[in-house]
This record gives structure tokens, C-alpha cells and sequence, in this order.
């Protein structure tokens, strides 16, 4: 036994200084350090209550002041964005509705080794999110911003690229009402096969509604691209192929409609502003595809 126990201790000990050894041979791959992380989060926080209180010129004042790359120039470029987001508050309220003072949610960040952080953010409108990612660089020592996009244009492509794909019982516990919102899409899915497709979406929109002026519009829109498609043989079914969520105020549902000859994606996306959750955006075939390819699952060979 003591012999045993010797040998034991023997090879653990070796296994140790081999992984000491392993990974001191090994270069350390770059990261940011926890508290310069931190520390942009904070200011990129700060930025997103004052912008989404209705406080633009402060919030731009406040961040280029301690980011700005020419500290010279930190003034101008701090009023050409205030600017910039004045004008963009006028266009915006037509397709997002009035901006819910102090509501935003953070998404998450992207990097690039340890010198190039992304975060984003959305802020929180009655009718629909909006984007926003900030882009920090680091020079020899010092963080500075670079760009803060706003938008679909300039930050959805970081946006986007922060989706959570999960399971549907992964999304329930984030998001409790996800079980009531995958019954109303299955049943607009089951109604589409049928043939059912005015009454369907319909029922779907309705249930789901942000304005009811729109609701006729909204659904007029989609069943012309529904009941446009090109002949593509008869309707064999539909599966749920995928759902994901940012946060706990934005979800989407990936569908597939089988057909004899193709298939058809089709993705149902939600926002939650305040109490109850509305039916965003609905992408249609070719405009689902992305949202298709999100739902692969890679299996390399083993």
C-alpha cells in the first residue's frame, strides 16, 4: 500500500512539472485585462444612461474627454457626434417609435486579442431596439475610442453576431414567456401548411401587435411574399430548426417549410421594451437565410 501510494504521488508529480513545463513553453495569447475591461464598460455604461435619458451632449462630452485619441480635438469630435445623434433621434422615431428614457440593455463584447474591444448595447425604443457598439483601441499604453457605430448600418453586423443559440427549454429560463410565444409561432406555422395563410399570420400579428393601425399593413405585406412564392411543389411540413435570444428582450425563432423540391426559412423575431413582447420583424425566405445558416450545427470527424 505504501509502495502504491508512493508511485501515485510519484506520477502526479510528474504530470505537474510536464504541464508546468507545457505551458511555459507555450506563448501567452493576448487578452484584456480584467480591470481596463472594467474600466471601458463603465464609461461605455455611463455613456448609455446619459444618452438614453435624453442627455446626448453629455454623454458625448464625458467620453471623448477621457478617450478621445487627440485630446486636442476631443471638443469637436464630441459636438459632431451630439449632432450626428440629434438628426438620427428625428429619423429614428418613425421606424422605432419614442425612445424609453434610461432603458437600455447591454449584449455583450467582441475583441480582437487584447487591443481592440467591442461592446454593444441596445438601446430600448417603444417600437424596436437600437444598436450601439462602442470600439476601443489600445496604443502603446492607453485606451482610446475609435467609433461608436449606431444603427443597423454601422453596428448591426456586431449586433448580430452576439445571438445566443440555445435550446427552447435553454430560453425558457431566461425568458419565461417563451413557451406562449413558440405556441403562437407553431400554430402560424401549422396554419401556413394548411393552406390557412391569411388567418394565420393574421392571428400571429394581431396577438403580437405594437400598434393596431399597422396590424392590416403588417399583414398584407406578408402574405404577398407568402402567397407570391414561385411554385416550389406541395407543402410537405415544417420543422423548428433554431432559437436564440440576446439578452431577455430579444428573441428569435427559426422555422423551415418543406417542400417536394426546396425548402423555405422562415425566422419570427420578438422585443420586449417594457411589459409585454412584440412581434418585430418577420424575415421571409431569401431574407432568412442568414438566420437558417445560424442554426448549423458543425460536427467535425472525430
Amino acid at each position: 500500500m505504501i509502495v502504491f501510494a508512493c508511485a501515485l504521488m510519484a506520477a502526479s508529480t510528474l504530470i505537474a512539472v510536464e504541464e508546468s513545463l507545457k505551458s511555459a513553453s507555450e506563448p501567452a495569447l493576448p487578452v484584456v485585462p480584467e480591470a481596463e475591461y472594467l474600466e471601458l464598460k463603465a464609461a461605455a455604461d455611463k455613456f448609455m444612461r446619459q444618452f438614453s435619458g435624453g442627455e446626448s451632449k453629455s454623454a458625448c462630452a464625458d467620453l471623448f474627454s477621457r478617450y478621445a485619441a487627440e485630446k486636442s480635438a476631443a471638443s469637436s469630435k464630441a459636438g459632431e457626434m451630439a449632432a450626428t445623434l440629434a438628426v438620427g433621434e428625428v429619423m429614428l422615431k418613425g421606424d422605432l417609435g419614442k425612445p424609453l428614457k434610461g432603458e437600455f440593455v447591454f449584449v455583450g463584447s467582441r475583441r480582437i486579442g487584447g487591443r481592440l474591444l467591442k461592446l454593444a448595447y441596445l438601446r430600448k425604443h417603444s417600437l424596436g431596439p437600437f444598436p450601439v457598439v462602442f470600439v476601443f483601441n489600445k496604443g502603446d499604453k492607453e485606451w482610446t475610442i475609435s467609433q461608436i457605430g449606431f444603427g443597423d448600418e454601422t453596428a448591426g453586423p456586431d449586433f448580430n453576431a452576439l445571438w445566443v443559440q440555445e435550446t427552447p427549454s435553454q430560453l425558457r429560463q431566461t425568458i419565461p414567456e417563451f413557451a406562449k410565444i413558440l405556441k403562437s409561432t407553431d400554430e402560424c406555422m401549422k396554419g401556413l401548411v394548411q393552406g390557412v395563410t391569411r388567418p394565420s399570420i393574421e392571428a400571429l400579428v394581431k396577438a403580437y401587435s405594437h400598434d393596431a393601425t399597422t396590424t392590416g399593413s403588417f399583414t398584407d405585406g406578408l402574405v404577398r411574399v407568402i402567397e407570391g412564392r414561385p411554385s416550389i411543389g406541395k407543402t410537405l411540413g415544417y420543422e423548428l430548426l433554431g432559437v436564440a435570444r440576446q439578452s431577455d428582450s430579444l428573441c428569435k425563432l427559426v422555422y423551415v417549410w418543406r417542400f417536394e423540391k426546396l425548402h423555405a426559412p422562415l425566422c419570427f423575431e420578438f422585443y420586449k421594451p417594457a411589459e409585454t413582447w412584440l412581434l418585430w420583424r418577420v424575415r421571409l425566405f431569401d431574407d432568412a437565410t442568414k438566420d437558417l445558416t445560424a442554426t448549423t450545427q458543425s460536427e467535425p470527424t472525430k
